[in-house]
């Protein structure tokens, strides 16, 4: 399903993807992630920069990445912050 809507693009759908966002199944997460990306809009951009602070390393490094593909000018500061941490661990608590 999350797939499908990813593809139909439609931004009124973000939100309705939250749930799929904290599944049990990274598999779900990620698929979820590559959605919002798909749509993109700014309710997308926000759930994703959310996930930087996620227990899941490699949920992580996908919202990560996925902010980039995104071009998003909103989690720069927050991705510059990561970044001139010496001891950055994807999921660390930040």
């Amino acid at each position: 399903m999350v797939a499908i809507l990813g593809q139909i693009g439609c931004r009124d759908s973000a939100n309705a993807f939250r749930p799929a966002l904290y599944h049990g199944d990274q598999r779900v997460r990620k698929e979820t992630i590559h959605a919002l990306v798909k749509i993109g809009g700014k309710d997308a951009e926000s759930m994703i920069i959310e996930l930087i602070e996620d227990a899941d390393p490699a949920i992580v490094l996908h919202a990560i990445m996925s902010l980039g593909l995104l071009k998003s000018d909103a989690a720069v500061q927050l991705l510059i912050q990561i970044i001139e941490k010496s001891d950055f661990s994807p999921g660390k608590s930040r």
